[in-house]
């Protein structure tokens, strides 16, 4: 694995204030939607000019690497494989989730943003999973959000790491 790059990557899980935190153009952020990568061939050349291949996860992993090497503050999904590819990769990855007793307040989060039907029921059935999922993780440093608090209150503390 050799020594670790110090790239500016954050990944999180739904609802944290990803996107909304990229549309503040004072951050220099993007906001990469796995979904774009992963599904491969049939689709159109995405935002962010890559043109996308069935190669998930090395697709995606290579446009974080590329947009954060250019600079800019990178925020990902929290996908175990890509975190794990990041890892190996030498990259320090900063990942942010909810505590598991916030599961109602981030259920009215994607109500919010308007999330609904399969969508919102794949969010809220997966959430004690998936912050079960990010606690194991390894190779990160972990960030655990309190109630109310979005990514841009424990950005700051990210980035002084």
């Amino acid at each position: 694995m050799g020594t670790t790059r110090k790239l500016r990557v954050i990944s999180g899980a739904s609802g944290i204030g990803k996107t909304r935190l990229a549309q503040d153009t004072s951050w220099n952020a993007i906001d990469l939607e796995p979904m774009l990568f992963r599904w491969g061939d049939n689709r159109s050349t995405c935002l962010t000019g890559v043109v996308q291949t069935s190669g998930w996860p090395d697709n995606y992993c290579d446009a974080i690497i590329m947009h954060a090497s250019l600079g800019k503050l990178v925020l990902t999904s929290a996908h175990p494989e890509i975190i794990n590819e990041l890892v190996q990769r030498g990259i320090d990855v900063a990942l942010v989730y909810p505590d598991e007793s916030q599961a109602e307040e981030y259920r009215q989060r994607y109500i919010n943003r308007g999330n609904k039907g399969q969508t919102l029921e794949l969010l809220t059935s997966n959430f004690d999973l998936w912050i079960t999922n990010a606690r194991a993780q390894l190779g990160c440093r972990h960030f655990v959000l309190q109630p109310g608090q979005y990514l841009s209150d424990v950005l700051p503390q990210i980035l002084a790491e």
